[in-house]
């Protein structure tokens, strides 16, 4: 009698665990089966469609199409913090999840080019896709091919095209904001182009790693203050000061809004030393 009323006692807490597990799993199926939807949409209009603009303009409303159908809630801040839409930047934003790209395109009412890893160039779906919206493939590993993709990204931002850095270059199951890399930074500098720090909050919670389950979740979008490196190349001793100056500024105001913790710094060697 004993062991059957402890039974009793836990049966509805395991009741309500039972129906949470279920909703999440349906919800879960749902969400995957409305992304495939729109992947498709979206990869046969990007594809099919000519003209970057025209593409460009479906890519906004299919994005913010998938947070609503998905019941997301989606904030913008800092919209005010945007550059007039002429001027073209440096936008760098924290990595935490698959859907980052989408969630950028959804809050970002501006043109502009995504840099992405070469890797990505060799498989023929992502590079078809990713090439007609105009992104930029950068080699990480390969000297020679390293320094011909900088060029490309600096003639492409010095033709007026405003670039999307994501300078974790990649993103973990685990939280935390990782170490960033100085493409973005070594770019902006040499160029003398403001950059606007981007900070992605919810994500990760709602898609983990590398897996498709998703979670129902909220999505905080913050848009930083544009920092310029003229003003602070007059205060540096040299070129690569400032851009680990920018690089420091641009991600304390990430942190300040991502919501994760900070994993720190990897030693960045500037490139006549590497």
């Amino acid at each position: 009698m004993q062991l059957l009323s402890i039974q009793m006692a836990a049966l509805p807490n395991r009741l309500h665990a039972a129906v949470r597990r279920t909703r999440e799993m349906v919800y879960a199926l749902y969400a995957q089966a409305v992304f495939r939807l729109l992947a498709v949409l979206i990869g046969v209009s990007v594809i099919t469609l000519p003209g970057k603009r025209l593409r460009w303009a479906l890519l906004r409303p299919f994005a913010r199409s998938l947070a609503w159908l998905t019941a997301t809630r989606f904030k913008v801040g800092g919209i005010k913090n945007l550059l007039p839409e002429k001027q073209n930047c440096i936008y760098v934003v924290n990595h935490a999840s698959f859907l980052d790209s989408y969630t950028v395109c959804a809050a970002l009412p501006r043109r502009f080019r995504f840099t992405a890893k070469s890797d990505l160039a060799k498989k023929w779906l992502p590079a078809n896709f990713l090439g007609r919206i105009g992104t930029l493939f950068v080699d990480r590993f390969d000297p020679a091919r390293a320094l011909a993709s900088t060029q490309s990204v600096e003639q492409a931002a010095s033709l007026g095209d405003s670039l999307l850095f994501f300078p974790e270059g990649t993103f973990t199951y685990a939280p935390g904001l990782r170490p960033f890399r100085m493409g973005a930074f070594v770019t902006t500098a040499s160029l003398q182009l403001p950059v606007i720090p981007v900070a992605l909050h919810g994500t990760r919670a709602i898609l983990q790693g590398n897996s498709w389950v998703a979670y129902r979740g909220s999505i905080t979008v913050t848009f930083g203050q544009a920092i310029d490196p003229q003003s602070l190349a007059e205060a540096c001793d040299s070129e690569w000061e400032t851009v680990l100056k920018l690089r420091d500024l641009a991600r304390g105001q990430i942190l300040r809004h991502c919501g994760e913790a900070d994993l720190g710094h990897e030693q960045a060697i500037p490139p006549h030393q590497q």
